[in-house]
């Protein structure tokens, strides 16, 4: 688990101080579950990632990827 917080605090500092996603001031972020939908390279990791630098250690990004078995 130590290690997915670590990656997803790496992924989030990347984003800092980027210009912040058009929908950003428009999703409801007290919300426990927030699902994004969008063609790929449209944004969507970029805007959560945006959140997660915003709220500090507040969350965590997690990836389907992280939990996919390499092969």
């Amino acid at each position: 688990m130590e290690s997915l917080i670590r990656k997803s605090e790496r992924k989030a500092s990347f984003v800092k101080g980027k210009k912040r996603r058009y929908l950003y001031g428009q999703i409801d972020w007290e919300q426990k579950l927030i699902i994004v939908l969008g063609y790929r390279g449209s944004g969507k990791t970029t805007l959560l990632l945006q959140y997660l630098s915003a709220i500090q250690g507040k969350g965590i990004y997690l990836s389907l990827d992280d939990f996919l078995p390499k092969g």
